[in-house]
């Protein structure tokens, strides 16, 4: 992306202007309310509910699976269970 001589300056200018607003920032005088913060732990409770349910079913499917390749290479037999 920042390659050359050109884009060297281009990277020194955006480095100092990110300085300058870090430097020189004001008070927002801004607040997170109760409805705000509830609002945001509803959110990321939703997030992991929608990502539980999108990847339950694959999940399921995967588990079937390997308990199928399980039963095929891991068979015990009657006389096996015995000597346990």
């Amino acid at each position: 992306m920042f390659y050359g001589y050109k884009n060297k300056e281009k990277k020194r200018f955006f480095f100092k202007l990110l300085i300058l607003f870090l430097i020189f920032n004001n008070s927002a005088y801004a607040y997170f309310d109760p409805g705000s913060g509830a609002f945001i732990v509803q959110t990321i409770i939703a997030l992991f509910a929608a990502i539980m349910f999108y990847l339950g079913y694959p999940i399921r499917v995967l588990k079937k699976i390997f308990r199928r390749i399980k039963k095929i290479f891991f068979k015990f037999g009657d006389n096996d269970k015995e000597k346990k």
